[in-house]
């Protein structure tokens, strides 16, 4: 991952849907469904590149990490969700990087309440895109050396 952003890229996201990725003890079926449900409402509601949000492997450039993270608002389920949208918003450079996968056996995922915080929180983020909260403001926006 930082080998991808010492090579020039802004952002470099770990993904699991990756043509090189290894799953060495994979999810069972119904949490493999549920991250492919989140992945496809990210990138029908807000993503325009198919990220695996949900992941969690990222590395960012510090002033790249800086600028997004400066922005986000969301602490909760979509917290990647809203990184990535900010990522793609500001023109930065995404890398997708094949990861090796050892799922856990247990989830922490609430299956009815984490949804319906998904949903409201996709709808938020939505919202405040549209309404400006995502502007620069102070905020400087960094150049992209690999974009």
């Amino acid at each position: 991952m930082i080998g991808q952003v010492e090579a020039g890229w802004d952002v470099a996201v770990g993904s699991r849907r990756h043509p090189d990725s290894i799953s060495v003890r994979g999810a069972g079926a119904l949490r493999d469904l549920g991250s492919r449900t989140v992945n496809l409402l990210a990138m029908g509601v807000l993503l325009s590149h198919p990220h695996d949000t949900q992941c969690g492997l990222k590395a960012f450039r510090s002033d790249v990490a800086k600028t997004v993270f400066g922005l986000g608002r969301i602490d909760r389920f979509a917290f990647d969700i809203e990184v990535l949208h900010l990522v793609e918003r500001h023109g930065f450079s995404v890398a997708e990087v094949p990861v090796r996968l050892a799922t856990g056996e247990r989830s922490t995922v609430r299956l009815v309440t984490d949804t319906l915080r998904l949903l409201r929180d996709l709808w938020r983020i939505r919202h405040w895109a549209a309404t400006g909260a995502y502007e620069l403001g102070d905020l400087p926006l960094v150049a992209s050396p690999a974009g």
